[in-house]
């Protein structure tokens, strides 16, 4: 079962998302996963159109840590989405996270 977080962002902003995985608190060894982070408009879309879709660093694989960082023109939107994190290992794909994705209009421009 996929772990539920919600995400809540400022438009435009590019500061990485950063999610560590772990079992019972322990963090998982990541080497050799690949991950996908896809924001859409509904929970469940039928095609794959996406506002936005984001390739995973791992930063650091034996503490489990995954970097998204998006660009200005990745940032530049505003409303409430939904989220999944895609994990991919040889032949083996899971959705590892799923969630709602806030994007609020900031005030600096």
């Amino acid at each position: 079962m996929a772990a539920k977080i919600d995400v809540k962002r400022f438009r435009g902003d590019t500061d990485p998302l950063v999610f560590t995985f772990s079992k019972n608190k322990v963090p998982l060894d990541i080497t050799g996963n690949s991950y996908t982070l896809s924001v859409a408009t509904t929970p469940d879309p039928l095609t794959a159109s996406y506002v936005m879709q984001l390739a995973g660093v791992v930063t650091d694989p034996l503490a489990g840590v995954v970097t998204f960082t998006p660009t200005e023109l990745e940032a530049d939107f505003i409303g409430d989405y939904y989220y999944d994190i895609q994990m991919v290992n040889g032949l083996v794909k899971k959705t590892v996270v799923t969630g709602k994705f806030k994007m609020t209009q900031d005030i600096t421009k």
